[in-house]
């Protein structure tokens, strides 16, 4: 028999590359050798975006009657690294590699009499351990719909092995994603306890201890982790230096404007960063979003995009107490810019279709500290729409704030009337419209 001593010490040194290039020749005994099929799937459990992963998957299982628990093992963590590529954040597929690592780790777990019961005496509590972690982390990303049989796998998994620092992160993980920060901590301290001070571990327990309020607690962990921090007035690690980031938040169509998105979706929202997991978002959602301008966030240390880094959220830490109320305008340049706003409060727009004879239809947000006088922002929209020919904006939300009134029924007339002038002029597309 041809040796495999190749493959199996690239794989041993962490070259899965090199590993499944040593194996190619022998490709044709996947279907009938454990031991080249065993290597072959993982090394793809290292390399979770290689095309080559259905195809191997296919020849490993498919000519097999009875497949060995070790090779369930082994699809299941190459599927579950292919899944893991799929961000947090995103909504889970039912018909991707966590959907069938699921089906084929509960199979086996059927098949050895663990699923719903005690298992055949004489099996090794690591074995059946695997299967239940493989089955844990598929169900963890499936999402919130089968967060019970999640939680309930990784009981099974670590009740089994409880020395696995690793299972013991990847609880933590689904914890995080679902909000249970307590759960979430005392999960990562114990894989710290049995894996040392690694910086993901680290990295994820400073995240649940700033979701807990646990200021000190962070701050400690981001000492661990080599960053200067101090704490706040309020007890929560401020890091300086931390450079400005963007944070993608789920989203839904506002119902408005000539020019619609998708209904669902995200939207990618910039803030000013307090340490590397919370801060202050400083730039107005257009869509609807769970958050807005001036509220306090804490985000994942995973981004889902690299160039540049964008970050998912994971919860709303203190929602900010600035008012942000929306508008249309119809603006030339340097009308925006010409507002002179109360100290505290600032205009953000975003443009829609296409500028003409410098004239454009904008959509924004009027962003003031609640110190703002609502009847001072009145003042200066209007002082700026009697001194600047042709600027018009209509802002409905002031108006209703300020109290019921004629002048708030005649600003959503003016919305539609301004969608309208943006019709006739060419700047936008006919289209649904809403104020």
């Amino acid at each position: 028999m041809t040796t495999l001593h190749e493959p199996a010490e690239a794989l041993a040194r962490g070259d899965a590359a090199a590993c499944l290039r040593a194996l190619a020749p022998h490709r044709a005994r996947l279907a009938t050798d454990d031991e080249v099929a065993l290597l072959w799937l993982q090394a793809l459990a290292r390399e979770p975006s290689s095309p080559s992963l259905d195809e191997a998957l296919r020849e490993v299982l498919e000519p097999r009657a009875d497949v060995s628990p070790e090779l369930v093992i082994a699809a299941c963590a190459a599927l579950n690294a292919a899944a893991a590529r799929r961000p947090m954040d995103a909504p889970p597929r039912t018909d991707g590699p966590a959907a069938r690592a699921e089906v084929l780790a509960s199979a086996a777990l059927a098949a050895l009499g663990a699923l719903e019961g005690e298992p055949a005496p004489g099996l090794e509590p690591e074995l059946l351990g695997y299967l239940w972690i493989n089955r844990a982390n598929a169900l963890r990303a499936l999402g919130p719909t089968r967060d019970e049989e999640a939680r309930e796998s990784y009981a099974r998994a670590l009740e089994l092995v409880p020395a696995k620092g690793a299972w013991w992160h990847d609880l933590g993980v689904l914890h995080k994603w679902r909000g249970r920060w307590q759960e979430a901590f005392d999960a990562f301290l114990r894989a710290r306890a049995r894996l040392g001070d690694q910086r993901g571990i680290l990295w994820n327990a400073a995240i649940a201890a700033t979701a807990l309020g646990e200021g000190d607690v962070a701050a400690g962990l981001w000492r661990d982790l080599g960053l200067p921090v101090r704490l706040s007035e309020h007890g929560m690690p401020v890091v300086e230096g931390v450079p400005a980031i963007q944070i993608r938040v789920p989203s839904v169509d506002a119902g408005y404007g000539v020019e619609r998105g998708p209904k669902e979706g995200f939207e990618v929202l910039s803030v000013t960063p307090l340490s590397p997991a919370h801060g202050v978002i400083s730039s107005p959602s257009f869509r609807d979003a769970p958050v807005d301008y001036g509220d306090l966030v804490l985000w994942d240390g995973a981004p889902v995009a690299t160039d540049p880094p964008v970050f998912p959220l994971l919860e709303i830490l203190r929602p900010g107490d600035e008012r942000r109320l929306r508008f249309v305008a119809l603006v030339r340049e340097g009308d925006l810019e010409s507002l002179t706003l109360p100290p505290g409060a600032r205009v953000f727009a975003h443009p829609s279709g296409r500028e003409l004879d410098a004239e454009r239809l904008v959509y924004g947000k009027l962003v003031a500290r609640a110190d703002v006088t609502l009847d001072a922002l009145r003042e200066a929209i209007e002082a700026s729409t009697r001194t600047r020919r042709g600027f018009r904006v209509a802002i409905p939300a002031l108006y209703e704030l300020l109290g019921p009134s004629k002048r708030a029924g005649q600003e959503h007339q003016a919305w539609r009337a301004i969608e309208r002038a943006a019709i006739k002029l060419g700047l936008v597309e006919e289209g649904a419209s809403g104020g």
